[in-house]
């Protein structure tokens, strides 16, 4: 039980460290439209990479995958954005 819960906490602790980073970056550039959008990009793509990474070591990476991974990026950039500027 204990390799499992290792194993999962090393494959998933890189994705809250970026999803961390972004939501302190997102609060610590609460002045700033311009840099909140960069934060929100860069958390996309972090997660977009992990995504990659994550499933090339597991050996299942396939182009459905990415494209999945990268819908779901858009739509949160997307979902954010949309707050971001409705005023």
């Amino acid at each position: 039980m204990k390799k499992k819960i290792a194993k999962y906490a090393q494959q998933y602790l890189p994705l809250f460290g970026v999803l961390l980073a972004g939501v302190i970056g997102f609060n610590v550039f609460s002045y700033d439209l311009g840099a909140r959008m960069a934060v929100v990009i860069a958390m996309a793509v972090g997660y977009v990479s992990w995504g990659i990474v994550y499933h090339h070591t597991k050996g299942d990476l396939q182009i459905a995958i990415v494209a999945e991974y990268i819908i779901i990026a858009i739509l949160g950039v997307t979902v954010v954005f949309s707050l971001l500027l409705r005023s």
